[in-house]
């Protein structure tokens, strides 16, 4: 499945312009299951100057409780509920960010928490 959608990504980079690539999901699994054609995919945006981005909608990492050294059973989507007004993100230090560090796979990888639902919402209704 990550072949096909990496596949279909570079197809439609060499097919329209914009400016953002939004994927379903993180980038490990590209790293982990198609690493060459995932490298191409980042040579295609970084030539036509597209932000390439992962969103992942169910968060299931302990990055805040680790970093203040709290309870690591506990969830950053607990500690974020209502926290975050629309349109804002929190940017995760690289250090503190497990899948940046483990085996070197985060490399070139940021990692943000962000409202966005409500945000995508307004735009629909705008377009």
């Amino acid at each position: 499945m990550a072949t096909i959608e990496i596949e279909t990504a570079i197809e439609y980079i060499d097919k329209y312009d914009f400016d953002y690539l939004m994927m379903d999901g993180g980038f490990i699994r590209y790293k982990i299951n198609c690493l060459e054609l995932f490298k191409e995919l980042r040579e295609c945006c970084e030539r036509k100057n597209i932000i390439l981005f992962g969103v992942i909608k169910d968060i299931k990492t302990n990055v805040i409780a680790r970093s203040l050294e709290l309870d690591e059973s506990i969830y950053d989507r607990e500690i974020l509920f209502n926290r975050l007004n629309i349109g804002e993100a929190i940017l995760i230090k690289n250090e503190i960010n497990k899948k940046f560090i483990k085996d070197g796979m985060g490399e070139g990888f940021s990692s943000a928490f962000m409202r966005l639902q409500d945000f995508l919402e307004q735009l629909e209704l705008i377009f």
